[in-house]
């Protein structure tokens, strides 16, 4: 699967010659929202150490699938 940024899409669809169809395109596209790390954070509420062992894993692993999503260009 590959994600593109709304800018990219933008830009690709003005090199087409569809400057007007940008904000169309968009509008009917259904964005995948990243979470935030403050909702990372959020999400996971240790009640015993191995509550604790599965938040590092869930948040470290969430964080690193962001950042593989964010730096895929490079």
């Amino acid at each position: 699967m590959k994600l593109y940024t709304e800018e990219q899409v933008r830009e690709t669809l003005k090199l087409m010659g569809l400057d007007l169809m940008v904000n169309e395109f968009l509008k009917k596209a259904e964005p995948i929202e990243l979470p935030s790390d403050e909702y990372i954070d959020e999400v996971f509420q240790p009640m015993t150490e191995l509550h604790q062992y599965y938040k590092d894993g869930f948040i470290n692993g969430a964080k690193w699938m962001k950042e593989q999503i964010l730096n895929q260009n490079k």
